[in-house]
């Protein structure tokens, strides 16, 4: 993980904060990429853009369940810890 403008490429676009601030509501649920975007307001190739980037800064984990990948927020991320209250 690159730490040069790390809150810059976490909060660089719209889409990863609705995104995030939907994950942070409900940190327990299993989401799919749909439904994250469907919540979030966000167009689902944005959401999947977002999601790809939330994923490899490892905020985001993803589980394969059958042909479905569920998605959940990383809740001992530090960063997380670092946005919640």
């Amino acid at each position: 993980m690159r730490f040069n403008n790390l809150t810059e490429s976490i909060y660089g676009t719209k889409a990863k904060v609705r995104i995030l601030d939907v994950l942070v509501r409900m940190p327990a649920k299993q989401w799919t990429g749909r439904e994250i975007a469907s919540f979030s307001d966000v167009s689902q190739p944005q959401a999947a853009i977002a999601l790809k980037q939330l994923k490899e800064q490892g905020l985001v984990l993803s589980k394969v369940i059958g042909k479905a990948t569920a998605l959940t927020l990383n809740s001992e991320h530090y960063l997380i810890q670092w946005i919640t209250p």
